[in-house]
């Protein structure tokens, strides 16, 4: 199936999950709170999202290269921009973690029971 996080209808649709993950997908998302609010509504009461992308990085996005990756990286978010997305859709419990590799961070959120 190919759809768009953006669309509320299609992705309600599809009911509800334990598990909702998404990859280097985040920077695309022309509205990015809309985007994780809906996926956050698939999630089903005690289940998870999990969000992997690119997290940007200052000094390295005001290089003048122009490989793919540093687009992506420059289109990015910061882990505090991250926080504040989540705060405005109403998640509160989560963790944003940045693996070894720095160019990377994850973001899982677990829904309580309702």
């Amino acid at each position: 199936m190919v759809g768009n996080v953006e669309d509320e209808k299609m992705l309600q649709k599809l009911g509800k999950f334990n598990f909702v993950y998404s990859t280097f997908s985040l920077h695309h998302w022309k509205s990015p709170g809309s985007s994780i609010r809906n996926l956050w509504n698939t999630v089903e009461d005690g289940g998870m999202l999990h969000i992997y992308d690119f997290k940007r990085i200052g000094w390295l996005c005001s290089l003048p290269l122009k490989y793919r990756e540093i687009e992506s990286m420059r289109a990015s978010y910061s882990p505090n921009e991250i926080k504040d997305i989540l705060r405005k859709v109403g998640i509160t419990d989560y963790r944003i973690k940045v693996p070894f590799h720095f160019l990377f961070q994850s973001v899982t959120a677990r829904k309580g029971v309702t």
